[in-house]
């Protein structure tokens, strides 16, 4: 039986980030924040309604919502998390207070993470820490020249590709680099 495989897509709760209208043929689901509510249980509430469509799933944020994504994928098991143009390790603009509050809990808990992780357009320092911490064979770093507004543009097929064809552009394997 082929398992049913599926994207979370998290907006910046901070930017207006376009997130994509459709894939192909995976079910999606966009969370767009309630600024009045708090951000990692509004995050484990659209994984859990994505669990009950689908086998596998896979988690994506941009800009701080990279933030929520990495700090969820430390607390719930999730199979692939992408992440783009995101500053978990570096300095980036000034944070809320629970969004800062999220990113020290997602660095200090990122070797709880299980799943496979996509780097899209994220600078080398970032690459860097996470293959510090995780090791090369579960990250994958792309840069795909995608503008910050439309971060998934060009690699949402990849989302849910099998680990060794999203690989095939892997910049951390220089022999596949294109």
């Amino acid at each position: 039986m082929e398992e049913k495989r599926g994207v979370l897509f998290l907006a910046d709760p901070t930017r207006a980030v376009a997130l994509p209208q459709e894939q192909l043929k995976n079910p999606c689901l966009a969370l767009i924040f309630d600024e009045n509510e708090r951000l990692l249980p509004q995050a484990q509430e659209a994984l859990r309604e994505m669990r009950e469509r689908c086998d596998w799933v896979c988690v994506a944020g941009s800009g701080a919502a990279a933030i929520v994504a990495a700090a969820l994928a430390a607390q719930l098991p999730v199979e692939r998390l992408a992440l783009a143009d995101g500053a978990l390790f570096g300095r980036g603009a000034r944070l809320s207070r629970e969004l800062s509050r999220l990113r020290r809990y997602a660095r200090r808990n990122l070797s709880l993470v299980v799943s496979e992780l996509l780097l899209v357009n994220v600078a080398p320092g970032e690459i860097s820490a996470f293959a510090r911490i995780l090791g090369p064979g579960r990250l994958c770093a792309l840069e795909t020249g995608a503008p910050p507004d439309r971060p998934w543009e060009s690699c949402a097929g990849l989302l849910c590709a099998p680990w060794p064809r999203v690989n095939e552009n892997n910049l951390l394997i220089p022999w596949k680099c294109v």
